[in-house]
């Protein structure tokens, strides 16, 4: 016999001793505080081997009778940092301490390791279980644990109250039924079997025959338990590998989220394999079953004649979404009538839910998942807060979308509200997933499996594909569509009454494709070209050789000015001539530095066919005004991209003066029609000055006008307006009247200027710019013809300028003569009437002569913060419209004081 044994079969003898009574006698123990208090801070730090024998000497010579109770707390709190090649010797000090006061001393702590189990239920208290379990065992063989009489059998765990098994059996199998899944669980078995593996595996005279017999079947179970585990693991890697190397090859990248779930699966399947391996060898256990990975077949590029018949992949994939019965034929009527609201919750424990839900995820095949269906309404989990719990699963990491979407299909007829409550989530997260980098797999999943199941309505699945075709350009939308495909291709291509608009969306995703650029164009394109459409093959157009040579030169000529020249050797077909025009046509396809030497290219070409200026630049107002009109914050990236463009070809004087600044005004007008917290059309405007070196008083004054009738700025918008104005030496208006009276000033002073000095400011201007093009490498020719065009433009842009302005100040002083009215009216109405002549009729009588010379009066009512209008009709001989006609000229002439208040408070 081994030395250890030996010395375990000796401290069972000495412990068995104990429990009858021979107890180790202390003679003259020390009593003193000091003493007693040492021991138990000793117990309580750490029990190791090199304090072995220090340890069990003071236990021999202190009392510790009036601290039993702090003894239990201080071994425990030792035993928590434990080492594993410590636990002989805290078995050495325990059995002193059993043999001193026996059960009270070892059945407290006894019922500390039973309840261990219970307490460290978490995953991350593992560690701390797989040394308390070598503990535990280590002392049930040397007699450490057993229930006496003196124990409260109330104080007992659950899993100890009715059962008659064996201690250590009941606390092993406890601890592997409470983590059989987790994966950190199996190093703790190993070791322990290895450390065992005499007293589990062979005869021996401290586990009976029986007792180690149960230990090895309950371990062989969960070892075989592990192997399917380990296979289904296996298929898990295999179809996310497929899943993996089908994105990549479609979109040219692997995301993030997948390739970090991919490489943690991989090493729970290492630790799953080899633990198998270890099972295989101990306990003659099977090898798991793991089948090669299959050859991804190829993808064809078309089908003739698609039908139902060859929908599904297989027989059992056509069962699994095919033959759905309704729950209402599975369970018993009586208990779907107990579902509601308001029903309490009494049915089964509260941990039955949680793990449902891991078993329902676990499920693989369309049996298994129907039976989760009848386990829970058998088993009454259908409470309050079951359909909640139910939504929050929905939406959680790692749902196993394919088994959940058939229980909903299952019980689509009780769960109607939660299913639709699903679906709507989840088409708003798909919708949102555009404007950003990161998808949510997990939700796209789910949204496609329902769709499989018919959970979403074929209206609403078709509008979420056409909405991901229509911005397949955008963010992650083609990856989105790549995966709606991948999760729901057979429901996509073979349903029948989808063959109509699924061929409708191809043709759209070609001409979406068409207009794409780069990269994109070509991962849209290898996207197309592995879809199978019914009675037509997808024709995939591929540029020419020599239009992918010219736009490759096009792109290098951004970079050096040597290839300029080059790009005149080509023949400029129709081809030819497409391709340079969408080049210069899409400033957002390259960056913002770019955009300079794009201008200069331009430039160059246009000296030698200038209606390619005009092509261009037609379609970059127009891009530019579009813009304004559709408003679409997602498009925002690429309308700074133009502005820029536009503010750049001003600079090189590609565009006149006259344009550019009627561009900026548009731009400033424009910000009457949108919403006033979106800033956008400031941002743009800034950049409109910061980019372009013409001086520009009006338009300054007019940004600044505007900005004061929006509001109050943000802070970094803030910030660059003063920076702007800044920079041309100009001051902003402390109020909106200001801003109105400067403007006003300026347009008259515009008008009455002579000719000789406007003609002495158009030809500063005209040697800024050419002082600003004595840098460049090539020279503009015909300046004067430029200059009598832009006087001649000047002069009309003064009269659109004087128009559009006073037009504006109209519109400013009406809405402030309102207000100011609607203010009047409010404090007059609470003040006493005055003389009946000067009382209004409604809030204001306002008179217009009609044609046949009647007298014609608007009636303006107040309701709220709305003034509404009635025309009304009176003869003029009627007393009312005497005291009217008095009333309304008394209002006129208040008007015009008002006005004129407005124009000369600053004066």
């Amino acid at each position: 016999m081994s030395e250890p044994c030996e010395r375990r079969k000796q401290l069972r003898n000495l412990n068995s001793k104990a429990w009858g009574g021979e107890l180790l006698v202390v003679d003259s123990p020390d009593t003193s505080l000091k003493s007693n208090m040492a021991v138990l801070k000793r117990l309580s730090s750490a029990i190791t081997t090199e304090t072995q024998n220090t340890l069990i000497d003071l236990i021999k010579r202190v009392s510790l009778e009036k601290y039993l109770d702090e003894l239990i707390p201080a071994t425990a709190d030792g035993l928590l940092s434990l080492k594993k090649k410590d636990a002989t010797a805290a078995v050495e000090v325990l059995s002193v301490l059993h043999q001193r006061f026996s059960s009270r001393f070892t059945s407290k702590l006894a019922l500390y390791f039973f309840r261990s189990v219970e307490d460290f239920r978490e995953p991350e208290h593992l560690p701390v279980l797989g040394t308390l379990l070598r503990l535990y065992c280590e002392m049930y063989l040397v007699d450490l644990i057993r229930l006496d009489d003196s124990v409260d059998k109330s104080m007992l765990p659950r899993y100890l109250v009715k059962s008659d098994r064996p201690l250590l059996l009941a606390y092993v199998s406890q601890l592997l039924s409470q983590h059989a899944n987790n994966t950190r669980l199996l190093p703790i078995v190993s070791g322990f079997v290895k450390k065992f593996e005499d007293e589990l595996l062979r005869e021996n005279e401290f586990l009976g025959p029986s007792e180690r017999l149960s230990l090895v079947k309950l371990l062989t179970k969960y070892s075989e338990h592990v192997c399917k585990m380990t296979e289904n693991m296996h298929e898990q890697i295999s179809g996310l590998v497929n899943q993996v190397n089908e994105i990549s090859r479609k979109t040219g990248k692997v995301p993030e989220s997948l390739e970090s779930e991919l490489k943690e699966k991989k090493d729970e399947f290492a630790k799953l394999e080899a633990y198998s391996e270890f099972a295989h060898e101990v306990f003659s256990t099977r090898k798991p079953s793991l089948a090669q990975e299959a050859e991804p077949t190829a993808k064809i590029t078309a089908i003739s004649g698609l039908s139902e018949s060859n929908r599904w992949e297989s027989e059992e994939q056509r069962k699994f979404y095919e033959e759905v019965a309704d729950i209402s034929e599975m369970v018993d009527p009586s208990l779907l009538l107990k579902r509601g609201p308001d029903i309490e919750e009494k049915g089964a424990h509260k941990d039955v839910f949680p793990t449902f839900v891991k078993q329902l995820d676990a499920a693989t095949t369309a049996e298994e998942v129907d039976g989760k269906a009848r386990e829970f309404w058998q088993q009454e989990m259908y409470n309050k807060s079951a359909e909640s719990r139910l939504y929050r699963h929905a939406f959680s990491q790692g749902i196993n979308a394919k088994a959940f979407a058939r229980f909903l299909c299952i019980n689509r007829n009780v769960f109607k509200s939660l299913i639709q409550k699903i679906e709507s989530k989840a088409d708003a997260i798909l919708k949102d997933q555009l404007t950003m980098s990161h998808i949510d797999y997990n939700t796209v999943r789910l949204y496609c499996e329902m769709a499989n199941f018919s959970l979403v309505p074929g209206t609403k699945f078709l509008h979420m594909l056409r909405f991901l075709v229509v911005n397949v350009g955008e963010g992650v939308g083609l990856d989105l569509l790549t995966l709606f495909f991948d999760y729901s291709r057979f429901t996509i291509l073979y349903r029948p009454e989808y063959s109509e608009d699924v061929n409708n969306l191809i043709h759209l995703l070609q001409s979406v494709t068409s207009r794409l650029q780069g990269d994109r164009q070509k991962a849209a394109q290898a996207f197309l070209s592995s879809l199978a459409v019914a009675q037509e093959k997808v024709q995939v157009e591929t540029a020419k050789p020599k239009l992918q040579f010219l736009e490759y030169m096009l792109k290098r000529a951004l970079q050096n000015q040597v290839f300029f020249p080059a790009l005149l050797e080509f023949e400029w077909d129709h081809e030819s001539y497409t391709t340079i025009v969408d080049f210069f046509s899409h400033p957002e396809t390259i960056a913002y530095d770019e955009i300079p030497a794009l201008v200069s290219l331009l430039k160059y070409l246009g000296e030698h066919d200038p209606v390619l200026i005009t092509v261009v630049v037609d379609g970059l107002i127009e891009e530019f005004q579009s813009g304004f009109e559709l408003n679409d914050f997602r498009q925002n990236r690429k309308r700074m991209a133009v502005a820029s463009y536009l503010a750049q070809l001003a600079v090189k004087r590609l565009i006149t003066p006259p344009l550019f600044r009627n561009l900026v005004k548009y731009a400033i007008f424009e910000s009457a029609h949108g919403d006033p917290s979106n800033w956008f059309w400031a941002k743009m405007v800034c950049l409109f000055f910061e980019l372009s070196k013409k001086d520009m008083p009006l338009e300054l004054m007019l940004f600044d006008y505007h900005l004061l009738l929006q509001g109050e700025l943000p802070l970094d918008l803030h910030l660059r307006v003063v920076k702007c104005f800044e920079s041309r030496g100009a001051t902003r208006a402390h109020n909106v009247a200001e801003a109105a009276k400067r403007i006003s000033e300026m347009s008259k002073a515009s008008r009455q200027m002579p000719e000789s000095e406007q003609e002495d400011d158009e030809e500063l201007e005209q040697e800024t710019d050419d002082l600003s093009e004595s840098e460049e490498a090539t020279e503009d020719t015909g300046d004067s013809e430029t200059d009598n065009d832009s006087e001649e433009d000047d002069d009309t842009e003064s009269e659109l300028d004087e128009s559009m302005i006073n037009k504006q100040l109209d519109m400013s002083i009406q809405s402030e003569f309102d207000s100011m009215l609607a203010a009047s009216l409010k404090t007059s109405g609470s003040t006493n009437p005055r003389a009946r002549v000067h009382q209004p009729l409604g809030t204001a009588v306002r008179k217009d002569q009609t044609e046949n010379g009647a007298n014609k009066f608007t009636l303006l009512t107040k309701s709220g913060n709305k003034i509404a209008a009635r025309k009304i009709e009176v003869p003029d001989h009627v007393d009312f419209v005497a005291e009217q006609l008095t009333n309304a000229e008394l209002w006129e002439r208040e008007r015009v004081r008002i006005k004129d208040y407005v124009l000369n408070q600053h004066e």
